[in-house]
């Protein structure tokens, strides 16, 4: 996906979804981050593009996440 980071920078990266989460006004896709080699959370306004690879997606527990902030707000009641 091309990305731009905090500071407008754009970026590339490729990554493996584990969740959305909306947090502080912002919506997240969160996941695991090749070019980091590491959980990213990577706001959604700030995806320019996206392209679709035939190499499937890690399998990834949401565990490895961690703990959601304290601003974390549920999008659905359980």
């Amino acid at each position: 996906m091309d990305y731009r980071d905090r500071h407008g920078a754009p970026t590339t990266r490729q990554l493996d979804p584990v969740l959305l989460a909306r947090t502080r006004g912002h919506w997240y896709l969160v996941g695991h981050c090749h070019t980091r080699q590491a959980i990213r959370w990577l706001r959604l306004d700030r995806v320019s593009a996206a392209r679709l690879t035939t190499r499937p997606a890690a399998r990834i527990p949401v565990e490895a996440v961690g703990t959601p902030p304290a601003t974390a707000e549920a999008i659905a009641e359980l």
